[in-house]
């Protein structure tokens, strides 16, 4: 999901990127209050506790995106990432997350993308409503994939893949806190 492609747009949360940055703010006090009062051996036994409340925190509200170019949408939904060719998309819908119904009947429903906002919602910073802004998005993707799925660089099969470098990091991080579990 990283390589850089030409006309590539990606959506994101940024509440989830506030909530993470709180979530990491809040850990680096409590592990720096740790280290005054208890001492750097004793820091090192709690911190993989704290930095998995992070890394869960970063999982369940900032990792879900969707990247949309000329060929394909790649979405990641938590740890799980899908690489979805614009040919093999056979519709596009907005119930409480974006939906993408794919060839194959299975529907890939985006975590990170635009959402049906509830009755009663604030307005944008723009000026207009959640549910206007995401109609808008909808449309823009529409258009997208419209205008892209008969090239031929937009044929291809769809890919699930982990994202390993989360998945590791957790590993490590439980590993971390197994350790620390039996020191204590």
């Amino acid at each position: 999901m990283n390589t850089a492609r030409p006309n590539r747009h990606v959506m994101r949360s940024m509440s989830g990127y506030i909530a993470t940055a709180i979530a990491a703010a809040l850990g680096l006090f409590l592990l720096g209050d740790a280290v005054l009062r208890a001492g750097w051996a004793q820091t090192m036994l709690w911190a993989p506790w704290v930095l998995l409340v992070v890394w869960a925190v970063y999982v369940g509200m900032a990792a879900s995106t969707i990247a949309t170019d000329d060929d394909a949408v790649d979405v990641q939904n938590l740890l799980r990432r899908h690489h979805i060719p614009w040919g093999s998309v056979t519709d596009i819908d907005l119930r409480y997350q974006l939906v993408l119904q794919l060839r194959d009947d299975k529907p890939v429903t985006c975590m990170g993308g635009p959402a049906l906002a509830r009755r009663g919602q604030q307005v944008t910073k723009l000026g207009q409503s959640r549910a206007d802004a995401a109609e808008a998005t909808l449309q823009g993707l529409r258009g997208r994939w419209s205008a892209s799925r008969h090239r031929a660089e937009a044929q291809g099969a769809v890919t699930h893949t982990w994202d390993w470098f989360l998945v590791g990091s957790f590993v490590v991080l439980v590993v971390w806190a197994l350790v620390a579990l039996m020191q204590s």
